[in-house]
């Protein structure tokens, strides 16, 4: 059987989401093994100074990567009619060589088939409902069609998807952007959440309206506190490219960002319903409330293609705080309400656990790994979906989690 879309794929958000690669309808019979192929694989690193927060001025590389064919074993039987799930873990400790010295990356060989692990779906213990078998979140693109509750949208990078909703879907009943009333229709720039359903049709979780109509938009992870009022880095993420509009910034790209003055409105936070703390993000318009690790959402304005050793460029009127990835040990819990989490990457900054809080109320917070809150286990490893709020939390809440995996 053969899988030939090529998705695009962001190993960081893997740590806490999974990526819908394609549905197939295969032929009864035992399957031995997969064959993955990876085109042009790019892997952004940087280096920090002891006690240095975010990436030191300079050092953010790419490393050479090698583009071997994994042949992954697995153990797959299927009998005529039969639907089934297929889950494959990439370990990135085998896939990169790392030199614990310098932090440079030498090398990276997605080839290494010891680096990989397949499994089937639904995992053991999760918050899916029956008849589920996976979580796929933070799908963002543009909405193409509506009808009933079933809602397609088209990504930049990994075509289009519909889902389908129901009575338990979370519906945002505002645009971010304009915060005025945004029922799904053709033309809104939106993130959704999902869940695969066992006949590979999507279950529609979350639905979350960005902007009314189409724009130009680009998620990036914050890499370094802003050299100024208006100016900062980012490594580009998500995008979506304005009807009419044009430009190509591969993922993992480093970009200058320039804030226009005065902003189109102060800074948003994207909460898709998760109850927030008090935060001094909210309102304010100075990049220098942005923190490394902090994902945010920006409205381009103007775009410069990078050339030769010099980065791309963009201006940008909104920036809307979004979901960043990120894992560690699970140091205590006080389930339902929060769990903590310790020896994060030096890169976020905080060198003491740091307070995870979980929502119990509509939209709850997605488990797995764990059905619930309660399974959360002391010096388990964990990874969030979360809002980074960094020492912006009045409340000492830096992070505000719409998923958590445990290992």
């Amino acid at each position: 059987m053969n899988i030939s879309n090529t998705p695009t794929l962001d190993f960081v958000h893997l740590q806490d989401s999974s990526l819908l690669v394609g549905t197939v309808t295969a032929p009864a019979g035992s399957y031995t093994s997969i064959t993955i192929a990876f085109s042009a694989p790019k892997v952004t690193y940087c280096t920090q100074l002891s006690g240095g927060v975010g990436c030191t001025t300079g050092t953010i590389a790419y490393a050479p990567s090698s583009v071997t064919l994994p042949v992954i074993p697995v153990t797959l039987s299927l009998t005529e009619n039969q639907q089934a799930g297929l889950e494959i873990d990439l370990d990135l400790n085998k896939a990169l060589t790392i030199n614990a010295t310098t932090q440079v990356i030498t090398a990276v060989n997605l080839g290494n088939v010891s680096a990989y692990s397949a499994s089937s779906l639904p995992p053991p213990s999760s918050s899916l409902a029956a008849g589920q078998f996976d979580f796929f979140e933070n799908i963002l693109g543009e909405v193409t069609a509506v009808s009933g509750q079933a809602i397609t949208v088209v990504t930049a990078t990994n075509g289009s998807y519909t889902a389908t909703g129901s009575t338990s879907t979370y519906y945002s009943s505002n645009c971010i952007l304009s915060n005025t009333a945004c029922s799904p229709a053709v033309g809104q720039l939106v993130s959704i959440d999902t869940a695969v359903n066992a006949n590979g049709s999507l279950a529609l979780l979350v639905y979350d309206p960005l902007s009314s109509v189409a724009i130009g938009w680009i998620d990036g992870v914050v890499t370094a506190p802003a050299t100024s009022s208006t100016q900062f880095q980012i490594i580009a993420g998500k995008q979506i490219t304005a009807t009419g509009g044009s430009y190509s910034l591969p993922g993992g790209s480093l970009v200058n960002v320039t804030l226009t003055t005065p902003l189109a409105t102060t800074f948003l936070i994207d909460s898709k319903g998760l109850t927030l703390p008090n935060n001094s993000f909210a309102g304010s318009s100075d990049a220098s409330t942005l923190v490394p690790g902090m994902t945010v959402g920006l409205r381009v304005t103007q775009f410069t293609a990078a050339s030769g050793n010099t980065p791309a460029a963009i201006t940008a009127d909104v920036v809307t705080l979004r979901f960043s990835s990120v894992s560690g040990s699970i140091s205590a819990t006080a389930a339902p309400v929060s769990f903590t989490m310790q020896s994060l990457p030096t890169f976020f900054g905080p060198t003491t656990s740091s307070v995870v809080q979980l929502n119990q109320q509509t939209p709850t917070t997605n488990y797995d790994g764990v059905p619930g809150s309660s399974g959360l286990t002391v010096g388990d490893t964990a990874a969030v979906r979360a809002l980074y709020l960094g020492s912006t939390s009045a409340t000492n809440t830096p992070f505000i989690a719409a998923k958590v995996r445990q290992f």
